[in-house]
């Protein structure tokens, strides 16, 4: 995808605090299913786990799509041997849906009316916590 960066520079990944030297605004950068980064051209102090980063560095067994899109649909890679909870966050940390995750779940379909923008979907069981990103946009 081509990030849309404004000028030449460098540009700073507010949630990993990592630079980049932007030389050629139409390059293109290679991002995974999921993925994406809010790039400010001022150094900001890094948040501090306030998406549970270091938990959604390791691959959830769920994955989202259409991403990005609307209608989106969760999968699971294996049915679910315990009972969880999904938990849909916006881009401050807050909690702006639940859903239950029965045991033997191999698809959810996510609610309407959820906000526009980069989510992140966090599913906590007793088994540990996975997380994966979403960008709901038509």
């Amino acid at each position: 995808m081509t990030p849309g960066f404004k000028h030449t520079g460098t540009w700073y990944d507010y949630f990993m605090g990592e630079a980049v030297e932007v030389t050629d605004l139409e390059a293109a950068m290679d991002f995974g299913p999921g993925e994406y980064h809010l790039w400010t051209d001022v150094a900001l102090e890094t948040p501090e786990n306030i998406l549970a980063i270091e938990e959604a560095r390791a691959p959830a067994a769920f994955t989202v799509g259409p991403n990005p899109g609307r209608n989106a649909r969760i999968q699971f890679e294996r049915a679910p041997e315990v009972s969880a909870e999904l938990h849909i966050l916006d881009l401050t940390g807050r909690r702006v849906a639940n859903l239950n995750v029965p045991v033997g779940t191999t698809e959810l379909t996510l609610p309407q009316g959820l906000p526009d923008g980069p989510l992140l979907l966090r599913m906590v069981s007793p088994e540990g916590n996975q997380a994966a990103y979403w960008l709901n946009v038509d």
